[in-house]
C-alpha cells in the first residue's frame, strides 16, 4: 500500500470516528447543557470539514448539511435534547400492529 494511500485510509478512518462521536453526542439522553452544545458543535464542525476537505461539495447529504450548518445545534439549544424526538419505539410498535393484522385477517 503506498503512502498515499494509507494517508487517505487514515483520514477517512477519522472522519468515520469523528461522525460517529458526533452522532453519539447527539443522541443523548440526558438535556444538554450550554457547555456540552458548544461542544457538540465544534466535533460536528472538525466532522464536516473533514468531510468535505476528502470527499468535496458533492458528498454532501441533506443530513450532513444539517449536522454542519448547525441546523442539529440550533434544535438542541431550542429543545435542550433530541432523544425525545426519536422514532425508533414508533417504528418498532408499527411493525408488531402490521404484523398481528396481517397474521390475523
Amino acid at each position: 500500500m503506498g503512502d498515499e494511500m494509507k494517508s487517505t485510509h487514515t483520514a477517512w478512518r477519522d472522519v468515520i470516528s469523528q461522525y460517529c462521536t458526533t452522532i453519539m453526542m447527539a443522541q443523548k439522553r440526558e438535556e444538554f447543557s450550554d457547555h456540552e452544545i458548544d461542544m457538540f458543535q465544534n466535533v460536528a464542525d472538525d466532522f464536516h470539514i473533514k468531510q468535505i476537505v476528502l470527499h468535496g461539495h458533492e458528498g454532501i447529504t441533506n443530513y450532513i448539511y444539517m449536522v454542519g450548518a448547525g441546523h442539529i445545534t440550533h434544535y438542541i439549544h431550542v429543545h435542550h435534547n433530541l432523544y425525545k424526538f426519536l422514532q425508533q419505539g414508533w417504528e418498532s410498535l408499527n411493525l408488531k400492529i402490521k404484523a398481528l393484522y396481517f397474521c390475523s385477517t
